[in-house]
């Protein structure tokens, strides 16, 4: 037999009051019944809010359990570390594209270099070819003293010792040296 619940606590106490013997024959009998009655609507108060403190701990669970799912917890961080990934490919490929373009640059730099050793290296030809030029000119030929010229000063010209330009001349004096005399020129010393 099914009852309905407002007419639980009524139908609890006509039901103790049958199954006891305390129906209400009148006096104290009847009092029995009402506290038991109160009683019961105070439990049927206590069960109500005992199931709407439950139906509030089930929603905080629903949603913790929620907040730990994969959808609320567990995506957001992948999404985050997709993107933090893209990223790091980004910068990633950046570095190659400056890398590549520093490579060329000094591929660049390296080409220049090179032409600058190239025209150092013909000019040092050519000043070689010149400066033994000028040495053979010093050791066969000689060289004619100008005015103004002192011993010393054609010594410095021809990168070799004074002493030795007098010894190769048979010069006495070495004060006394006049314009338009022809003096042999000693190899300078290597």
């Amino acid at each position: 037999m099914r009852i309905p619940p407002r007419a639980a606590p009524a139908a609890l106490a006509a039901l103790c009051a049958l199954s006891c013997g305390c129906a209400d024959t009148g006096g104290g009998a009847a009092a029995r019944p009402a506290a038991i009655i109160s009683r019961q609507a105070s439990i049927s108060e206590d069960l109500k809010e005992v199931r709407l403190e439950l139906r509030a701990l089930r929603a905080s669970q629903e949603e913790i359990e929620h907040r730990c799912s994969d959808e609320a917890f567990v995506r957001p961080m992948e999404e985050r570390c997709s993107r933090l990934g893209a990223r790091l490919d980004a910068i990633e490929k950046r570095v190659g594209e400056i890398e590549k373009g520093a490579a060329g640059e000094r591929a660049a730099a390296e080409r220049r270099m090179q032409a600058v050793v190239e025209v150092v290296k013909a000019e040092n030809a050519q000043l070689r070819a010149e400066l033994a030029g000028i040495r053979g000119e010093t050791q066969g030929a000689g060289y004619t003293v100008r005015p103004g010229d002192t011993l010393e000063g054609i010594a410095r010209r021809f990168g070799v010792p004074a002493r030795e330009i007098i010894k190769a001349n048979g010069i006495s004096d070495p004060d006394a040296i006049r314009a338009g005399r022809r003096l042999k020129i000693p190899a300078p010393a290597r």
